[in-house]
Order: structure tokens, then C-alpha cells, then sequence
């Protein structure tokens, strides 16, 4: 695959415009109406204004919006604080691509590159096609959220301009997950409400709060994700579900971070799917809600729901 032809290729670029432009003739009367106010009530923290306008407006992300905000309201009161951060780290991305922030194509399009370069191949004649899968990687997709959120500094300017008190009140240490790095890490064993895991590239353990991040994995896999700091023990957690990569994968990203190689992470992702050692989509396969990492189908959370 040439990621060079990929990069500096025009048939190749994908720009999603302003996200009701882009979204369009999908649009209803009155959606961007929606999704405008949606994101307004987030900002303040209002999960129930959210949700309701989630519900009134356009399902783009396959309603994994409306079921992490079900959960987050069915918990009510008894929410961590951790969950309302993990809240806040959604909500950045999207004000990128509300807003029509340039950065959000810029990382779409390095998302694409990275990890979806055969379906980008195979759809580059076909401009609505590669819209729509623009679309759809940047709602919903772990790495375009890290490298919106984190690396181009997505959350740190939401929590300055965007979030309100009403948010960050709820929200634990979010101020400090803006400057999380990220880790392979291999994951030695659980102990009560901890993780126990080995950083690769440090070859030291520490512990990080078990919500549900082996579910689903093989024994022994490694993973990559960003650990951040809670004011609960053990005091550390991911910041999302991480990502389950094989040990060459591992191996691989680990050699890069030693090295200083600026989103290692992300080449060593990228290697792994030429290779196929990662598939299609892996991505987004991993759908969790903010209150735990057990894996969901976010339309059949939202059908339970909706049927009692």
C-alpha cells in the first residue's frame, strides 16, 4: 500500500465540510437545530436535555450517543465522576466537528490513511462514498478520537471555551486527562476493583480501575490506550476501552515510543493493518459506554431501552 500516493493524492482527500452540509439530504427540518442544542445541553451537563434532543435529532453515530446517555441517566446520581470525564472527551470531538473545525478533516483523513487505507482504495472514485465513510470514522472511531481529542488538543479547549460549571463540577481531574500520554501496556492479572498491568516500555506494573477492560480479550493481549488520573483508587484508569493489539504489535509500538517517534502508536497500528494482523473497522469494534468497558451494540441498547 502506498500511504504516500494516499497522503498526497487529491482523489484521496476526503473533507467533510460543515457537519450539516456534510450530512445532508439526511437531514430533517429542524435536525441541525438538534444537534446544535444537543451539544449545548452536554456542554452544561444536562444529560436529560441531551438525550432528548439526541433522540429528536439525526442518529449518525448508530445511536451510540443516545445509549451511552441512557446509561449515564439511568445511573442517575450514583454516576463516577470519571464517567462525566469520559463524557466531557466525547463531547470535544464532536464540537470539532460541529464547529467545522479544520483540524477534525485533517485527522480524519490521517484516520484513514492509517488505519482504513484499503477501504479508502477502494472507494476513492466515489466522492459521496468517501464522505459518508469520513462520516463514519469521525463518529465513532477510538483513533480519530485520540488524535482530535488528544493530539491536536481537542479537549483541552473544549473544557476552556466550551464546558460549563455545571459539567466540570461533575467531571473528575478532566483538566489533567488532556495531557495523558499513551501506553502499551500488557496486562498481568485483575485484583478486586484494579487492574494489574506491566507499562512495556518502562517495564514497570501499576494498577488501573477495573471497569470491564479484559472483557472480550485473549489471555495475554496487549493493549494500547491512555491511562488518566481519578481521584479514586487506584487512581488511574483508562480513558477509554483500550485497544487489543497482538505482541509484534506491541513490540512494535513500544520500539517507536523509546524512540521519541511521534504518534508511534499510531504507525505501529498502521503497520499492523497492512499486515493484517488488525482488521478492518477494529476501530470502532469496541463500543463501550461511559460508565464501564464491557463491550455493547449500541442499537441494541437503545431497542432494550426503548421496549422495558
Amino acid at each position: 500500500m502506498d500511504r504516500t500516493r494516499l497522503r498526497r493524492g487529491r482523489d484521496h482527500q476526503v473533507s467533510m465540510g460543515h457537519p450539516p452540509q456534510a450530512l445532508r439530504p439526511r437531514l430533517r427540518v429542524g435536525d441541525v437545530r438538534h444537534l446544535t442544542a444537543a451539544a449545548e445541553a452536554a456542554a452544561r451537563g444536562d444529560v436529560r436535555g441531551a438525550l432528548e434532543h439526541e433522540l429528536a435529532g439525526p442518529r449518525v453515530d448508530r445511536g451510540l450517543a443516545v445509549a451511552r446517555l441512557r446509561d449515564l441517566l439511568a445511573v442517575g446520581e450514583q454516576a463516577p465522576g470519571w464517567a462525566y470525564s469520559r463524557w466531557c472527551v466525547c463531547q470535544a470531538g464532536r464540537w470539532m466537528l460541529l464547529a467545522g473545525d479544520p483540524r477534525a478533516d485533517s485527522m480524519v483523513r490521517e484516520t484513514l490513511v492509517a488505519v482504513h487505507a484499503d477501504r479508502l482504495v477502494a472507494i476513492a472514485s466515489d466522492p459521496k462514498a468517501l464522505r459518508a465513510y469520513g462520516i463514519y470514522v469521525a463518529t465513532g472511531d477510538w483513533v480519530f478520537d485520540q488524535l482530535a481529542v488528544y493530539e491536536r488538543g481537542g479537549l483541552q479547549e473544549f473544557l476552556a471555551l466550551r464546558a460549563e460549571a455545571g459539567l466540570l463540577d461533575r467531571a473528575d481531574r478532566v483538566r489533567d486527562w488532556a495531557a495523558a500520554s499513551m501506553g502499551v501496556y500488557a496486562v498481568v492479572g485483575a485484583a478486586g476493583r484494579s487492574l494489574v498491568l506491566r507499562d512495556l516500555a518502562s517495564g514497570t506494573e501499576t494498577d488501573a480501575l477495573n471497569v470491564g477492560s479484559l472483557s472480550g480479550r485473549a489471555a495475554g493481549a496487549g493493549l494500547i490506550g491512555r491511562l488518566v488520573p481519578i481521584s479514586v483508587a487506584p487512581y488511574r484508569m483508562f480513558d477509554s476501552r483500550p485497544i487489543s493489539v497482538d505482541a509484534e504489535t506491541a513490540g512494535h509500538a513500544v520500539d517507536l515510543l523509546r524512540a521519541g517517534v511521534r504518534l508511534g502508536w499510531l504507525r505501529a497500528l498502521s503497520r499492523a493493518r497492512d499486515r493484517g494482523r488488525l482488521p478492518l473497522g477494529f476501530s470502532r469494534r469496541a463500543v463501550s459506554l461511559f460508565t464501564s468497558d464491557l463491550i455493547v451494540d449500541p442499537i441494541d441498547a437503545c431497542a432494550r431501552d426503548e421496549t422495558g
